[in-house]
C-alpha cells in the first residue's frame, strides 16, 4: 500500500493506493433446499477476493466550521473460487454487493451548545442480487442466480443531524433525517 499526506495550513489531504488478496472468504449465497424447494441464505466457502482500488480524502476546518471529503475506486474480484464452492460465482467475476466508486461529502459546525452535521453519500456501479427475482423458480441452479443479478447504478443519502446541549451533561439531539 502506498500513501501520500500533505499538510497545507489547516487542510489535510491524504490518498492511498491499494492492492489487498484475502483468501478463504465465507459469502452468504443463496441456495434452494432440495425438501421444500425454498430459497435459504446461508454461509459458504468462497475462495479468495481481491481488492484494488485508490482512496482519497481531504479536510479542512476553520473555527466551528469543519469540511471534509472522501472518494474511493475499488476493483473488487474473485481471483479463485474454493473446490467447494457450488454458488453462481466464477473466477475473475467482480464480487457482489461492493460499489465500484463511493464519495462522501460530510459538514459540521460545531459550538458550546449546538451541533450540526450534513452528510451526503453515493455508492456506485455495484452488481448484487435482484432479491425479487431470487423468488422465481428460475433462480434454482447457478445459472439461475447469475441471471438473477442486477447491475445497481447508485444510491445517495443526505444525513441531517442537529444536537443541542440543554443543560450541562444533557444534550437534545434531532435524529438523523435520511433523504435518498
Amino acid at each position: 500500500m502506498a500513501v501520500l499526506v500533505v499538510r497545507l495550513s489547516k487542510a489535510v489531504w491524504t490518498a492511498a493506493l491499494a492492492s489487498v488478496k484475502r483468501a478463504d472468504r465465507l459469502m452468504a449465497s443463496p441456495f434452494r433446499s432440495e425438501l421444500s424447494r425454498s430459497l435459504h441464505f446461508g454461509a459458504e466457502q468462497l475462495g479468495s477476493i481481491r481488492n484494488r482500488g485508490w482512496e482519497m480524502q481531504a479536510t479542512i476546518g476553520r473555527g466551528p466550521f469543519a469540511l471534509a471529503g472522501m472518494l474511493s475506486f475499488v476493483d473488487s474480484r474473485v481471483p479463485s473460487l474454493a473446490e467447494a464452492h457450488a454458488g453462481d460465482l466464477r473466477e475473475d467475476d467482480r464480487m457482489l454487493g461492493v460499489p465500484a466508486r463511493s464519495v462522501s461529502v460530510p459538514a459540521s459546525w460545531v459550538t458550546r451548545t449546538w451541533s450540526v452535521s450534513a452528510t451526503t453519500s453515493r455508492a456506485s456501479d455495484w452488481i448484487d442480487y435482484d432479491y425479487i427475482a431470487l423468488a422465481s423458480p428460475v433462480a434454482a441452479s447457478a445459472d439461475g442466480l447469475r441471471s438473477s443479478w442486477l447491475r445497481y447504478p447508485g444510491n445517495t443519502h443526505i444525513d441531517l443531524t442537529a444536537t443541542r446541549e440543554l443543560a450541562r451533561g444533557c444534550p437534545c439531539t434531532w435524529p438523523s433525517a435520511t433523504c435518498s
